[in-house]
């Protein structure tokens, strides 16, 4: 299977935000100029989350949608305080291909099979956020930007949310995030082996080895990458071709 390159963009008061492990925020630009930049390097799709909206900050995410989706000419998914349907008509007219749901999914799962029907499996994303429990030695999922714990094994919130209508999965490992020391390997082979849904591995990418690790597991639709886009350590063109000459050598 060919992983696709994924970018994301973390948006806080209309700014593309990274931190490690979801703190320590610092400003890498403004949405629109960097999701062009993106584009130009060769990514396969761009993911544009509005990391305030649970938190009561929200970003003007309807206008970073249509700023981005005019000039991508790849998929655009967009995230961020999505509790309704309304939401989700509004972000696809303006612009989206895909919508992404995480923090509402908490207060309960009913959402998804109306967006489901309404829209079509494969324009929702649940999202998922893990970190490994310490004390059951099991990884947990988690909302509102990793400081809420759903009392959920990440395996198992996979498979609910995407039997409830998500057609895809995007799983950040909130322990590797910003690290880049490598993806977390063991998580997405466990979350994957519980669903059928595309999964999208994020959080520790630092170069192109890591990308071939994760894409190695034959599992993965897509690898995600953040900061070591943002800051040019790596380039999309050059993650696919390195993806892709792995594929034809196997």
């Amino acid at each position: 299977m060919h992983a696709r390159v994924v970018a994301c963009l973390d948006v806080l008061h209309n700014r593309v935000v990274k931190g490690v492990r979801f703190v320590g925020l610092r400003v890498m630009g403004g949405p629109v100029r960097t999701a062009h930049a993106h584009i130009l390097s060769g990514v396969e799709e761009l993911v544009a989350l509005d990391i305030g909206a649970t938190v009561g900050h929200p970003s003007d995410i309807m206008h970073v949608a249509h700023g981005v989706s005019v000039h991508a000419c790849v998929p655009v998914t967009i995230g961020g305080g999505i509790r309704q349907a309304s939401s989700v008509r509004a972000m696809m007219g303006a612009g989206a291909d895909k919508v992404s749901v995480n923090t509402h999914l908490a207060c309960g799962l009913c959402l998804l099979p109306k967006l489901a029907t309404r829209h079509g499996s494969q324009c929702l994303v649940g999202c998922i956020d893990a970190r490994m429990d310490r004390a059951s030695m099991a990884w947990s999922a988690a909302c509102r930007g990793g400081s809420i714990g759903l009392r959920a094994r990440a395996q198992d919130w996979a498979r609910a949310i995407t039997s409830s209508g998500a057609g895809e999965v995007v799983l950040t490992s909130i322990d590797r995030d910003g690290t880049r020391t490598g993806y977390d390997v063991p998580l997405a082979s466990c979350v994957a082996g519980r669903t059928h849904a595309p999964l999208v591995i994020s959080g520790g990418a630092g170069g192109a080895r890591d990308c071939l690790d994760a894409a190695g597991l034959g599992t993965p639709a897509g690898v995600l990458l953040a900061s070591a886009l943002h800051e040019g350590t790596v380039r999309a063109d050059a993650l696919r071709a390195y993806i892709r000459s792995y594929a034809l050598n196997e």
